[in-house]
Order: C-alpha cells, then sequence, then structure tokens
C-alpha cells in the first residue's frame, strides 16, 4: 500500500474561480495554434490560474497545475455529460421523473464551452 494521502475535494470557491480564470483567458487556452510560443503561454495562464485559485484555498493544501487542469476537464466533460443527457431526455415521452437542473457553476461552463461541443455541428453527418 502505498502512503499518499488523497488530495482534498475542490471547495466551491475554487471552483467559481477556476471557472472565472478560464473564462477569461478562454482565448489563448483553448486556441488551436501550437507553436512553442503560444504552447509556452498556454502554460504561463494555467500557471496563473493555479497561484489564483490556491490563494482562496482554506484547507492549506496547495494544488499544483495538473491538479487545477485535471479539474477543469473533468467537471467540462461531466457537465457535457449531464446536458446531452437532459437533451435526450427533453426528447422521450412518457412519464417518470424529470432531469435534473444544471447548477449554475454548470451553466457557466456550457457558457464557456459553448453548445458546438454537445451538439455537434450543424447539418455535420455522424460517421
Amino acid at each position: 500500500m502505498s502512503s499518499r494521502k488523497r488530495n482534498p475535494n475542490f471547495s466551491e470557491a475554487e471552483i467559481q474561480i477556476l471557472l472565472k480564470e478560464v473564462e477569461k483567458c478562454k482565448g489563448v487556452l483553448f486556441s488551436k495554434l501550437s507553436t512553442v510560443t503560444t504552447n509556452n503561454t498556454k502554460k504561463r495562464v494555467w500557471e496563473a490560474i493555479c497561484e489564483k485559485v490556491n490563494s482562496c484555498n482554506s484547507s492549506g493544501h496547495a494544488r499544483n497545475v495538473d491538479d487545477i487542469r485535471k479539474k477543469w476537464t473533468t467537471y467540462m466533460s461531466e457537465t457535457k455529460k449531464k446536458v446531452a443527457k437532459q437533451r435526450r431526455e427533453l426528447k422521450k415521452t412518457g412519464g417518470g421523473p424529470p432531469p435534473a437542473d444544471l447548477t449554475p457553476l454548470e451553466e457557466s461552463v456550457i457558457g464557456i464551452i459553448g453548445d458546438t461541443p454537445i451538439d455537434g455541428i450543424p447539418g455535420g453527418i455522424d460517421v
């Protein structure tokens, strides 16, 4: 057994700051250019986001850039799945409980990434 301790869960304040900072810098973070200069800029932006998230951290546990990027990726993925499930449920007929509503944080993720990653390209053909 390894003696590695589990990191504490992200607090809601940490997630809010993460989303706010990603939204401010989404032009740099999600650009398709991949030159060395652009990649270095992206690394600096993620480091700045990490510093801001750590500044609001009340538990005293410092998170690294990989933790922050992983949290963004998983939170975005979970939100996309939830929205896709909601849209599938809207097209169904019959009874049953309604799908769960999105939280304000999940709404902000959708605002950041837009609808294209969830819906796909209009008129596009699945292969």
